[in-house]
Formats: structure tokens, sequence, C-alpha cells
């Protein structure tokens, strides 16, 4: 599911649902390796999107996947530069995308339709996630992406949509498309890359 470049390990860090995993896809030799599969003795849930961090950290969401209305209270988890794997949030209702800016972290949560932010990602302190965006039912805020001017851009499977929110939660724009149930999003050099999970499809955008 989720995929990001670790340019320190020359290696794709991927969340595998299905193995429920984080995997460490090796560049030079295309070698696969297990970053972890359990926290404290427990088997993850099936890892969904994640992140690295400007100091390499990997932070993932691990959503039970339960059917509605289960809320599936769930947790965010983090691997350290230690590579022993620890919570960074308890109590989400289905965390899924995750995006960062600068030192703030971005986690969809979609059961309870909203965006919230953690404001301090390096801080020791034990910060509670703020409510950045909350998306009318049933929107099911999915994955995330950031542009150059630090614009978040939202999926909202549910409504068939991309929502724009600015650096102050605003939403400026929100694009909708007939027939289509948009996922993962990922933007590199002015375009956006969209998976849809409706029609088993990628989508390409100019900005």
């Amino acid at each position: 599911m989720g995929i990001a470049y670790s340019k320190k390990l020359n290696s794709l860090i991927a969340a595998d649902a299905a193995r429920k995993s984080v995997l460490r896809i090796s560049l030079g030799n295309a070698s696969i390796s297990v970053l972890c599969r359990e926290y404290e003795d427990m088997d993850l849930n099936g890892p969904s999107d994640l992140i690295i961090t400007e100091n390499e950290e990997i932070i993932f969401t691990d959503p039970i996947r339960n059917p509605f209305p289960n809320p599936c209270i769930s947790p965010v988890y983090k691997i350290p530069k230690s590579n022993k794997i620890e919570t960074f949030l308890t109590d989400l209702a289905f965390p899924s995308g995750i995006a960062n800016i600068d030192s703030k972290v971005y986690i969809s949560e979609t059961r309870a339709n909203r965006l919230v932010v953690m404001e301090d990602n390096q801080s020791d302190e034990i910060i509670e996630p703020q409510m950045f965006r909350r998306f009318a039912d049933p929107g099911y805020p999915d994955g995330i992406t950031v542009d150059d001017d630090k614009n978040i851009y939202q999926t909202l499977p549910g409504i068939g949509a991309i929502a724009v929110i600015n650096s102050d939660g605003e939403m400026t724009e929100i694009y909708h498309m007939e027939s289509w149930k948009p996922s993962n999003i990922h933007y590199h050099k002015e375009k956006f890359y969209v998976t849809d999970r409706l029609g088993s499809r990628i989508f390409r955008f100019s900005k």
C-alpha cells in the first residue's frame, strides 16, 4: 500500500497489508527484508501508509479493518533509528493516509471523517493530535499528498473527490469525477498520481 524512498538506505520502504509487515526493498539488489511485523509480541493489523521524516524515522498507519459501523480504533507506529518499533499515536478511528510538512505530521482519520495534525513529531512530550479539517459524511478521507506550496491534497473516496486544503485548514478547491474512488495520491514535479480502487486504475493529473 504505502511506499516511500529512503535515501540513507537506498531502499524503498513499503507498507504491506497482506503480510502485515513493513518491508525494506533494496534498490541495489532488489532484496526484500522485514523491518517489523509486530509490536510487543502482537502482530500488526496491516500497515497502510507511511512517511520517512527528515531524521530518517518511519511513521506508519496500521488500521484495523473491521466493517462499518465499527470505528476501528487503531494505532500509528514509529520506527526510529534504533529500529525498535514504538507507538506514535494510540487511538485514531481507522488512521490511513499520512504526510508531513516540516515537523508536522498529518493523518487521515477515515472513520471519523477528519484530518488531524501532530504539531511537532520531534517533541518528547505526549502531544494529542489536533483536528485540522473535518469532512462531511461520507467523505472517508484516505490518501494525502503535499504540493510545492504546502497545500494538502486529500482523497475522499466516499464522494469521489479530491479536496485541496491550505495551511490554515481551509478547503480552497474540491475536484469531483464520476465513477471513481480516489485512494492513494502522490505529487511529483507538478503532476499528481492517483490510484482508483473502483476501476483498478492510476490517473495522472497536471497541476
